[in-house]
């Protein structure tokens, strides 16, 4: 996702740097991750997508350690491939 920040006066650079590191630190903790190159912290709860024998899916799992993710009774686990994983973001805060 661009931003334009041209239309900023010249002497707010200071606050469009910040904003720009901002962006770039939220874009990084949202983007997924392929599993085969980087696993998702220990007892992580992660939002993943991949492949079944019924086809793509996205599901909620939580990451134990290795390839051991927690089993999910409603899914055929042995079915499941995992291919990408991104981290669920925090709950929101009260009165927020």
């Amino acid at each position: 996702m661009a931003i334009d920040f041209h239309h900023l006066h010249p002497g707010h650079d200071d606050e469009v740097a910040r904003l720009k590191a901002r962006i770039a630190e939220l874009e990084e903790e949202r983007r997924w991750r392929k599993f085969s190159e980087e696993k998702p912290p220990k007892y992580t709860w992660c939002l993943v997508s991949g492949k079944s024998q019924m086809g793509n899916y996205i599901v909620i799992r939580d990451f134990f350690e290795e390839d051991d993710w927690a089993e999910n009774p409603s899914l055929d686990d042995d079915a499941l491939d995992i291919e990408y994983w991104t981290p669920l973001p925090s709950a929101p805060k009260e009165g927020k």
